[in-house]
């Protein structure tokens, strides 16, 4: 089994074909509200009010996944901080709240 640090030190996106970026990209809105709806039927602490930041950092964080697949399939090379900034708020904010 690959440890998720061996996982990400070998770039497994540069070994994928960028055509499913541009099928992807236009619908990602949708899948994000399809995979936040399904969280929110099964995760109570995700039932909060959409309004709230429980709310909102699941389906910003599920579309801003998403936006990061497509750059990486399409320019594997391309930097990538921004997202991961993001990602490390989230799960300290996650730690913080005990989930």
């Amino acid at each position: 089994m690959v440890s998720p640090h061996e996982s990400f030190a070998r770039e497994p996106w540069h070994e994928l074909p960028a055509e499913p970026a541009a099928l992807i990209r236009p619908r990602i809105d949708g899948i994000a509200t399809d995979m936040v709806d399904a969280i929110r039927a099964e995760v109570a602490v995700y039932r909060r009010p959409v309004d709230s930041a429980v709310g909102r950092d699941p389906a910003e964080s599920i579309r801003r996944a998403m936006h990061r697949f497509a750059e990486l399939t399409e320019r594997p090379d391309s930097p990538q901080d921004h997202h991961s900034r993001h990602f490390r708020h989230l799960g300290r904010v996650e730690f913080l709240n005990g989930r």
